[in-house]
């Protein structure tokens, strides 16, 4: 992955991939519900839709016409920290690809219409996510609490509302500008491609960003618990690590993660699912932000193995601070080092894989020889320090949904105090 910077100090990443059939433009813009408050949560969210409804002097019809006749589709989604445009064409549609991105750039002129139509839409996704409340809901009202990391992308109907057309052209000039955005080029690319880019991107008046936003978070102090209490006899059970990068890398916590419970073969399905036979799905994962990242554990169990399964999980934990072996490297590694030579088969794969590295990191990793290279560094004695540092009962965050009988909040600290044995 190359890159250089245009006169308006845009940064464009590109690779030429010459056997690929396609071409993958990604537009990242630094900004989601975590640079929100309380009285504009899901404006980036809204911002996002807003150029689908007009771009430049394309309306909504023509948009999906001029895109649909190509045989492509021009996509986007906002999360928490990053909002991600993005394309997969042929070759011989790239320059009238590159067409609908340059008005995402230039397009600051919307109708009060255009905005109550989309807040419909909108509104229509939140009606359908508070009648249906995802588990990640409660996750995140736990770990953050009033932080901005826990308001819901999409925002809420009282505030996307009163949302006016002035705050969100406001809110595109504040975070939509040089110093926030990047764009990603990946496939069968040619040289000449390269100065087209140039010429047409480099042109484009954009603002530099104002001053940004704190988005500092406050240390967790102690084990923290919420029951979500309904009729559900199997309970959905989440159990959460808040680490910051200065006690772990991101690669280093996917790698524990991934020993954890990362597959079939890991330790905690290994030890819950099949040799105890009290869960049939536990597995862990890395949520990860700019600053920080969240390993969590999550289980479908039946009420009666709750604190069985609890107990169970804490004990791999402990396991893992001074048991890791080379043979749970040698069954892990090669998904971050073979496996990552896959994403030159899938262009967009390889944007979207390289623009998530460029958001979270100030020395992103442009080549997958030296992603590679940072996973074959990591030994298991690293691991199970890393394990010592975050597995300790003050920074476990533990949620249960479900019929959960008799146990208390109080009952479930005492067993994650087991962390600390």
């Amino acid at each position: 992955m190359q890159k250089f910077i245009l006169d308006n100090g845009l940064n464009i990443y590109y690779h030429s991939i010459r056997s690929a059939q396609s071409v993958s433009v990604d537009l990242f813009v630094k900004v989601g519900s975590r640079y929100e408050n309380l009285s504009n949560n899901g404006v980036a969210h809204m911002l996002e839709h807003m150029h689908f409804r007009q771009l430049g002097k394309m309306d909504q019809s023509e948009i999906y016409f001029k895109i649909e006749e190509m045989g492509n589709s021009l996509g986007a989604t906002t999360y928490k920290e990053l909002t991600h445009f993005f394309i997969k064409t042929r070759y011989k549609n790239l320059i009238r690809s590159l067409e609908f991105f340059k008005e995402i750039f230039l397009t600051y002129e919307w109708t009060q219409e255009h905005l109550e139509a989309e807040k419909q839409v909108v509104l229509n996704q939140i009606s359908l996510r508070d009648s249906y409340p995802d588990f990640d809901i409660y996750v995140n009202d736990l770990l953050w609490g009033k932080n901005s990391l826990a308001f819901p992308v999409a925002g809420t109907k009282g505030v996307i509302e009163e949302l006016s057309l002035e705050e969100l052209v406001e809110f595109k000039r504040q975070y939509y500008c040089t110093d926030n955005m990047y764009m990603i080029i990946s496939g069968c690319l040619a040289e000449e491609d390269i100065n087209y880019i140039n010429s047409i991107f480099s042109k484009i008046p954009i603002p530099a960003i104002k001053e940004p936003v704190n988005l500092s978070v406050p240390q967790q102090k102690n084990s923290k618990v919420m029951f979500v209490k309904d009729g559900a006899k199997y309970l959905d059970v989440s159990i959460s690590f808040v680490v910051d990068y200065k006690t772990a890398s991101l690669e280093e916590l996917i790698m524990l993660s991934s020993i954890l419970g990362g597959g079939d073969g890991a330790k905690l399905c290994l030890e819950l699912r099949e040799r105890l036979g009290i869960t049939s799905n536990i597995y862990s994962d890395v949520t990860s932000y700019h600053d920080i990242a969240v390993l969590e554990i999550t289980m479908n169990i039946h009420k009666v193995y709750l604190s069985k399964g609890l107990s169970e999980i804490l004990n791999v934990l402990n396991e893992c601070k001074s048991n890791i072996s080379k043979k749970d490297m040698a069954i892990n590694i090669p998904f971050y080092t073979d496996n990552l030579w896959y994403w030159l088969e899938d262009p967009c794969q390889l944007n979207e894989k390289i623009g998530w590295e460029i958001a979270l990191k100030a020395s992103p990793s442009l080549t997958i020889e030296n992603k590679i290279s940072i996973y074959q560094n990591i030994k298991e004695e690293r691991l199970m320090d890393v394990a010592k540092d975050i597995f300790r009962s003050k920074n476990a965050s533990v949620v249960i949904a479900g019929m959960i009988g008799k146990l208390t909040q109080k009952e479930i600290k005492s067993i994650v105090k087991a962390l600390d044995d």
